[in-house]
């Protein structure tokens, strides 16, 4: 396991402005949540008004085109994240750019509410976002992780910055 530290995580986001999972990115290494969690994100499970996330569901794969459900992994994975309001700004952006894109694909475009999706509204496959993370991180000059190392990166910042143990 490698870890980021803050500054490294600050250079990997700006790197990772340009792209379209920019919001992805950014709230993965705001909460620490799990890929699956995050890909299996509705709109529906975002309050923007409260500033909180309630983790539902995860997107365990893709068959058909269409997103294949699960539980999430444990009881205590089902929760409500609060959010701090840059990250509720970058996801109402995300989501101005995700309505732009939805009247660009017309109607052939799926509509499965996914906060994260590909251009045709399809469910991210995992994989990919493994290469899209190298890739930024190459463009940031910070080392190459594993996805899942933004969560424990995201533990890692928080216990630097001071926040209880069982917070984190």
């Amino acid at each position: 396991m490698r870890v980021w530290t803050e500054e490294e995580a600050v250079r990997f986001l700006g790197a990772a402005k340009s792209s379209r999972y920019y919001a992805l990115l950014h709230l993965a290494l705001a909460t620490g949540m799990r890929s699956g969690e995050l890909l299996g994100l509705t709109w529906d499970d975002i309050d923007f008004t409260a500033g909180t996330i309630t983790v539902r569901r995860t997107l365990a794969g893709v068959s058909g085109g269409a997103p294949v459900w699960q539980d999430p992994k444990t009881a205590a994975a089902r929760r409500r994240i609060p959010i701090d309001p840059l990250t509720v700004e970058v996801l109402r952006q995300h989501r101005r750019r995700q309505a732009e894109e939805r009247l660009k694909a017309g109607p052939a475009r799926q509509d499965h509410k996914l906060v994260f999706c590909t251009r045709s509204g399809r469910p991210v496959i995992h994989t990919n976002l493994y290469h899209l993370i190298w890739g930024i991180a190459k463009r940031a000059g910070v080392p190459s992780i594993r996805f899942h190392d933004l969560r424990h990166s995201h533990a890692r910042i928080l216990l630097r910055q001071g926040v209880h143990p069982k917070v984190v």
